[in-house]
């Protein structure tokens, strides 16, 4: 058994990788050959007064890599302003979140790896992937919102994806916007304009992504031209008029328990995601219950791989796609490439395969 830590990871991991990943895995679940258990989340006060404790969970496995994934991580959230989330474990700046890899041929423990990089380049790849069936073929133009390490992974899936020539980038931090500029213009080759609003950075683009970690919308509908791909990261920053402005409204996956469910005890108090909650009533108020994050499900690029549903029909039509669901299949691939590359490679440290084993019948 080995263990990856996010430095072995970048070692190990290209964009090209982690795409190529995710379609074997798009692929196989559309298939049958792969499945996944949806995100889901537990919930508990924190000792901070306005914070709330959540342990997130999803799983995954994919008969081409012979691997199980689960990928758990445990935060501290709170909402300082009502307008952004934060988080941390232990304290601000630490992280807790890991993927333990299991042998579907054995049962066996393969590996524990820190999954800091592996999600973000996860969760760009996907929008590369995604990219590459609903941008217009002659996609060269990206707006961003957003200038952290979410936005520095969509915009190097995506332009593997479609030649960009020219891309601009809104973040409310002047300092932040001209070094992701700067940074992105050299690592994909095309030119990166910092610009002073986020109308200034989406109108008129052919492919659009906010990726912040606003509770709020983030784009105006008008902003949007005609025949845009529009990519958002998190349920929460999709208002309703952006859903009814656009001509076709896709996801990932299954993301979560769909509310329609009706599973008992299981609440929503934000994103989407299904969860349980403890708490009394005072406790409870401090979650971000008056955010209305859109909870509807659309049809999904698994869909559309089954031949269930049409991609774009028309280079006019504009498309939102919210890049969220299929975490646990996304999880099982791209570990799953990360670890025979590990292997293959002589990457990783060695763990002792008995501490996750025993006598006793569980």
């Amino acid at each position: 058994m080995i263990h990856l830590d996010n430095d072995d990871i970048m070692e190990l991991l290209s964009m090209e990788h982690t795409m190529e990943a995710l379609r074997i895995g798009f692929e196989q679940l559309a298939t049958g050959d792969a499945a996944h258990v949806p995100r889901l989340e537990l919930w508990s006060p924190a000792e901070i007064g306005d914070g709330y404790y959540c342990l997130g969970s999803m799983s995954g496995t994919t008969k081409h890599f012979g691997l199980t994934a689960l990928r758990i991580k445990s935060d501290v959230i709170h909402w300082p302003d009502g307008a952004r989330q934060e988080k941390y474990s232990v304290q601000p700046g630490t992280y807790c979140g890991f993927i333990l890899l299991f042998s579907t041929a054995t049962g066996e423990p393969m590996a524990l790896i820190n999954d800091g990089v592996l999600q973000r380049m996860r969760v760009g790849g996907s929008a590369g992937v995604v990219a590459g069936h609903l941008a217009n073929p002659g996609a060269t133009t990206l707006g961003m919102i957003g200038s952290g390490d979410m936005a520095r992974t969509h915009l190097e899936a995506i332009s593997i994806s479609r030649s960009l020539d020219d891309v601009k980038v809104f973040s409310p931090t002047v300092a932040n916007r001209e070094a992701f500029a700067s940074e992105m213009s050299a690592r994909v080759g095309c030119r990166v304009r910092p610009v002073a609003t986020p109308e200034a950075a989406v109108a008129g683009r052919d492919i659009v992504v906010p990726a912040t970690n606003s509770m709020v919308p983030t784009l105006q509908p008008e902003w949007i031209a005609d025949g845009a791909l529009v990519l958002c990261v998190t349920r929460r920053e999709i208002g309703p008029d952006l859903v009814d402005r656009v001509d076709k409204v896709m996801q990932l996956g299954a993301f979560s328990i769909s509310p329609s469910a009706n599973v008992p005890d299981m609440e929503f108090p934000q994103s989407g995601a299904g969860g349980f909650i403890a708490g009394n009533e005072v406790e409870r108020a401090r979650l971000p219950w008056r955010h209305n994050a859109e909870k509807r499900d659309f049809p999904t690029l698994i869909d559309m791989l089954r031949g269930e549903v049409e991609g774009r029909s028309t280079p006019e039509e504009t498309i939102l796609f919210v890049n969220v669901g299929a975490q646990g299949v996304q999880f099982a691939s791209v570990a799953g490439c990360a670890y025979q590359l590990a292997v293959e490679l002589g990457i990783g440290s060695e763990m002792t395969q008995g501490r996750f084993l025993q006598t006793i019948r569980d």
